[in-house]
């Protein structure tokens, strides 16, 4: 009795020390199954304890560590198939302690006497099996070499035991593992989303300068026309003035007059160049610098009032402070808001009462802008629609209906908002702009 108390004793102070090693809750069952197998040698007194785990198929267990006691060494790797072992293998199928007082005649065990026992001088085997979530992975052998052993009921329940702190050591693995899987999707989850924010925000800018190459495209006309006006002056002036020289009727007054109205001529040009060179390039890097909105605002006009006028849609200007400055890139705000005239305009070109408005409302911290056209709204059942790229109600050819999108991009990029204003009669569009 005395002898089965100090080996309960030795028992529990084993599993005592196993439960403090940090490595099996961690999941690192190479340094685990070392302090177990030495632990199961040492309580037991048995000259090898190893740990085997089936395969994925099921056909055969894997030592995945085996520690002899008489040498102090480890070792792995060994494999037992179970069309060589059939007896074994069905005895495991059953899930069920093994306790085999002589290996060479147990008959679960005896198929192993000439390859495996004799060999090694083992008499006595105990295995105790491995379970995790129910289901049996692997054994916990215990080898007792040269003398039988006959094994007790507490030395059954120990190696029950240090089965389960096997299984511990195995599900801590798997959660580590699939934590290790989780970030590593996370991981390429995120840089997925960056690859397909920035393939977005590229497709944005292109979208957004394909935008506003069609609508230089379409008033490329107007444009030409705005030019070849003072053209045609200058050349007129040029021409008077030959013909006042060879009759010798150039007076220095004259003159003047004339070089006055070139030089007038030549800065309209100038004004037209420099705001078609200033829309056309590409913006989208530029830095946020503090800009004049009456300067935008001229600068965007100096490309459509042509355009408009020349079909009778006037162009109204109201509440336009000119000293009135924002933070932003000027560039991609003349594009937001020549979109939104080019649509005004198509929207009230064929009507009898033909003209667009824009005013500018300066509070403390916004400035906003409206354009408003003579139009008479949005219908209700596409007011929900109009921002979606794409979507245009206008003929094949006439609109790419990204216009209202490239807008609302450009407005928020600004920290901006941007909608429509439902509380007019006629159709109004309002741009909020932090200052």
């Amino acid at each position: 009795m005395a002898a089965l108390k100090n080996s309960e004793f030795a028992f529990n102070e084993e599993l005592l020390k196993l439960s403090r090693i940090s490595s099996i809750d961690a999941g690192d069952t190479e340094i685990s199954f070392e302090f177990i197998t030495e632990a199961v040698a040492r309580a037991l007194n048995v000259g090898r304890a190893s740990i085997w785990l089936l395969n994925q198929d099921q056909t055969a267990i894997v030592c995945q560590k085996l520690y002899d006691a008489s040498s102090g060494k480890h070792d792995a790797g060994i494999e037992l198939k179970a069309k060589d072992f059939p007896a074994y293998f069905k005895y495991l199928s059953e899930e069920r302690t093994l306790h085999a007082d002589d290996a060479h005649l147990d008959s679960a065990t005896y198929e192993f006497s000439e390859v495996y026992l004799r060999p090694l001088n083992i008499v006595s085997l105990l295995d105790a099996p491995i379970r995790v979530n129910g289901k049996m992975v692997g054994v916990v052998c215990c080898e007792q070499l040269m003398d039988k052993r006959y094994w007790s009921i507490s030395e059954q329940n120990f190696a029950g035991n240090i089965a389960d702190i096997v299984a511990r050591a195995l599900q801590a693995k798997e959660r580590s593992q699939a934590l290790m899987k989780l970030e590593a999707m996370n991981l390429q989850l995120e840089q997925m989303v960056k690859d397909r924010t920035a393939e977005l925000e590229e497709q944005r800018i292109r979208s957004a300068h394909a935008s506003k190459m069609a609508v230089l495209g379409e008033m490329a006309g107007a444009i030409a026309h705005e030019i070849n006006n003072p053209l045609a002056i200058i050349s007129l002036c040029s021409h008077q003035l030959l013909k006042m020289d060879e009759k010798g009727k150039l007076t220095s007054e004259t003159l003047k007059s004339i070089m006055r109205d070139i030089s007038s001529t030549t800065i309209r040009i100038e004004k037209i160049i420099k705001g078609l060179r200033f829309f056309a390039r590409d913006a989208s890097q530029d830095e946020f610098s503090h800009s004049k909105i009456s300067q935008i605002i001229d600068d965007t006009l100096s490309l459509c009032q042509e355009k408009f006028k020349k079909h009778g849609c006037e162009v109204q200007l109201m509440a336009l402070t000119p000293d009135l400055v924002l933070k932003c890139q000027p560039v991609s705000i003349s594009q937001a808001l020549l979109n939104l005239l080019s649509n005004a305009f198509d929207a009230v070109s064929e009507q009898k009462e033909k003209w667009i408005r824009l005013e500018c409302r300066d509070s403390s911290d916004y400035v906003e802008i409206h354009i408003i056209d003579s139009g008479n709204g949005i219908p209700i059942e596409i007011r929900d629609k109009i921002m979606v790229p794409f979507f245009t109600t206008k003929p094949i050819g006439k609109g790419t209906g990204l216009g209202l999108a490239i807008v609302r991009g450009i407005i928020e990029q600004h920290k901006g908002e941007f909608y429509f204003d439902d509380s007019r009669v006629n159709t109004a569009f309002v741009i909020r702009l932090p200052k």
